[in-house]
């Protein structure tokens, strides 16, 4: 998350330690066993079924980690609604990943940075306080992570997808890594 006010460098690639998460398992709350977070996929206009999964994964101890995919901008009724469903999970931690891969050309929510940004912050400010915001970029960008990004004052969490056989750090990650970086520090 965002380092304390007043440094140069808010983000930084920190190590977790192995006995901290031990794993995240996508897209089911039923399985993973063993498995610290669970990751999900809903539609920003589906807060039913998000209550549901939350509240699913919570009541299994587990770290929930929505990524919420506006197929088409929601109105305020239904991030409203959102807002609604996770607050009446209680106060764990929800992290929440809106309109991820947007530096892609692949989903309706890329094309225009202005309007990615001004959506990604009006649906965030009506997330409740136990709410992190995730902003997760693709690593094999079509544009460049600066101007789809919010101010990282409204960032908990940076995430990198990548598509392929590699690992952590390699080129591939590497040079999105940096992009984060250095639009972080600027």
């Amino acid at each position: 998350g965002p380092a304390e006010a007043g440094t140069a460098h808010p983000f930084r690639a920190v190590p977790v330690p192995a006995p901290l998460w031990r794993g995240v398992f996508d897209d089911t709350t039923r399985a993973g066993k063993g498995c610290d977070i669970v990751h999900v996929f809903c539609r920003a206009d589906d807060p039913g079924w998000a209550r549901q999964a939350v509240g699913e994964i919570v009541g299994q101890g587990r770290l929930p980690l929505l990524t919420v995919e506006p197929w088409a901008w929601p109105g305020d009724d239904e991030i409203a609604a959102m807002a609604g469903a996770i607050r009446a999970c209680g106060s764990r931690p929800v992290w929440l990943r809106y309109g991820h891969e947007m530096n892609g050309d692949w989903y309706p929510w890329s094309g225009d940075s202005v309007r990615y940004v001004r959506e990604w912050q009006r649906f965030h400010a009506e997330m409740p306080d136990n709410v992190r915001a995730v902003w997760c970029v693709n690593c094999q960008p079509v544009e460049g992570v600066g101007r789809w990004m919010p101010p990282a004052s409204r960032i908990d969490v940076v995430g990198i997808d990548g598509y392929a056989q590699r690992l952590f750090g390699t080129p591939l990650f590497q040079r999105t890594l940096s992009d984060v970086e250095r639009v972080l520090a600027a």
